[in-house]
């Protein structure tokens, strides 16, 4: 029997609790519970309804607090008294304080060295391939939980991305005649509560290191050169997320990308009559059918010049919209697509588009589906929003022509230059739905000898490329206190992204810059990537 451990001070537990609430914790308003019903240890999310209601009630709302946490961890040092808590891993705003694997042994007699072997490929791979440090922690049970948490949250899809081709790496060393790897990636979706990801609100939440759920006398302890428990695996979260800062990420992230593309078979019948296929008996039967169409005939039959995205299109309404199925299957029905139709398409026969196809698939499905469920807003709302906006230009032009004897127009060219970028987010809302908005690319400069993109809004579209004409209120020493001959110039397109950017409407901004398209040393005049997710925008 386990001897019971001595509690620490309680500002220690406090330190631990923030270094938990900063670290791990992506959202507060869900989190994972174990409880004992029927004698067996089952799982779920928190708050209860009955929570719910009591802290509504109160006029309060129930969210996951220190309090919660301290809790947990001082049943570290507590025999047998209280159950675990789990942290979700994409928060709202699809961003992951951290990224893990969970190799289980859970009810099977896996052998401890394939377990074993599964967690020291993937530590490897992260740490040497990678550049990014690890916590691994014994979970109990023969289980292992691999960590990585961040100095910064990363964006959702990147993280799932970089998991699950990561985990391929752990499911090559588990031998096929044991069983099936069970090795469980983290973030398990893509995005924050996906249409098709009801059960994985917030992309899976994974317990917290701590006392095990069903092997009571078992306490979580890091592994590494020495094997520690207690507070200081708290300790070492927060200096392994110091260490993993954004440009190693990034850095980490161009390493995953080159990995080949998680597929599994597809598994579909390949006579379309619901019967399974003789020539492949372990082909699986799951037949739609949309139309005239079954998914066997979506995934076999050659393309046609430019039919690709229209099959696609299909592909992704039957499956995901249509029958609810899972965004991975839906992936692994477009590669087979690519794989097995390619037929006339030019873009699949030429390699260099063929590979970047293969490797934006998650974000095409996401866009397909984020298509369908976005939320026009009503021309009431839009006119007032772009009102806002006149307005916010009116008061720039105003001070501008007090204090700098402003020489040219801020305002009317403004009102024209937001109408062209509203046709162009009005388009990319239609097509593509909140996933388009949130990746626009505005162009300051195009590429000598190429095209504009379709999905490319220029800057200097729309009286954007004229430039604002100052005259300074300096005087020149020397010269009888004469004002200065010289002018000073700026770019409109860029004043008008400040206002953009700067404009809140009801408290919040509604536009900004995520990130410069193409990552440089060079000035603003490279592409740069907005978020208009939540600007309201009428439908054309």
């Amino acid at each position: 029997m386990a001897t019971k451990r001595t509690r620490p001070p309680n500002d220690e537990i406090d330190r631990a609790a923030r270094i938990i609430m900063h670290r791990l914790v992506n959202r507060s308003d869900r989190w994972g519970v174990h409880w004992i019903k029927d004698g067996k240890v089952v799982n779920g999310t928190a708050p209860s309804q009955t929570e719910v209601a009591k802290a509504k009630k109160a006029g309060k709302r129930r969210m996951l607090s220190r309090t919660d946490l301290k809790r947990h961890i001082r049943q570290m040092f507590t025999l047998n008294k209280g159950m675990p808590l789990g942290v979700h891993c994409i928060s709202t705003e699809n961003t992951c304080k951290w990224i893990a694997w969970d190799i289980d042994n859970h009810g099977s007699r896996i052998p401890e060295k394939v377990t074993k072997a599964a967690r020291d490929a993937i530590f490897q791979f992260v740490r040497n391939k990678l550049g990014l440090r690890c916590v691994v922690e014994d979970s109990g049970g023969g289980g292992w939980h691999i960590w990585v948490p961040l100095a910064k949250p990363a964006d959702s899809t990147e993280a799932h991305l970089m998991v699950h081709r990561v985990r391929a790496v752990g499911a090559k060393v588990w031998p096929a005649e044991v069983s099936e790897p069970k090795i469980d990636a983290y973030p398990q979706a893509a995005i924050h509560n996906g249409p098709t990801h009801k059960e994985n609100c917030g992309g899976g939440w994974l317990r917290l290191p701590g006392r095990h759920q069903r092997v009571r006398d078992h306490v979580s302890a890091v592994v590494g050169k020495r094997r520690f428990g207690g507070l200081s695996v708290w300790n070492c979260f927060d200096r392994v997320a110091s260490y993993n800062t954004p440009a190693k990420w990034r850095t980490a992230l161009r390493e995953a990308r080159r990995l080949p593309p998680v597929s599994r078979k597809l598994r579909v019948s390949t006579t379309g009559n619901g019967r399974r296929d003789c020539e492949n008996p372990s082909t699986e039967v799951d037949v739609f059918d949309y139309g005239d169409w079954t998914l066997t005939k979506l995934c076999t039959k050659p393309l046609g010049e430019g039919e690709r995205r229209c099959r696609e299109r299909r592909l992704v309404r039957a499956l995901v919209l249509d029958k609810h199925k899972s965004l991975d299957l839906t992936e692994e029905a477009v590669r087979a697509l690519y794989d097995r139709a390619s037929g006339d398409s030019k873009d699949l026969a030429d390699p260099q588009i063929r590979d970047t196809l293969y490797s934006t698939i998650p974000e095409m499905v996401l866009r397909i589906v984020g298509a369908q469920g976005h939320v026009w807003a009503s021309r009431a709302e839009a006119d007032r929003a772009r009102r806002l906006y006149v307005e916010a230009a009116e008061r720039r032009e105003r001070a501008r022509r007090a204090r700098y004897r402003l020489r040219s127009s801020i305002a009317e060219h403004f009102t024209e230059w937001l109408d062209g970028l509203y046709r162009k987010l009005r388009h990319r809302a239609d097509i593509g739905g909140p996933y388009f908005l949130s990746t626009t690319i505005l162009t300051c400069r195009p590429q000598k000898g190429s095209t504009r993109g379709p999905h490319d809004f220029f800057l200097r579209d729309c009286h954007g490329v004229t430039r604002i004409k100052i005259v300074p209120q300096a005087r020149v020493p020397g010269r009888g206190g004469r004002r200065s001959a010289h002018w000073v110039t700026e770019d409109k397109h860029k004043l008008f992204m400040r206002i953009l950017c700067a404009t809140k409407i009801d408290g919040t901004t509604r536009v900004r810059i995520v990130r410069p398209a193409v990552w440089s040393n060079r000035d603003n005049t490279l592409p740069a990537i907005i978020d208009a997710s939540k600007l309201p925008i009428d439908q054309p």
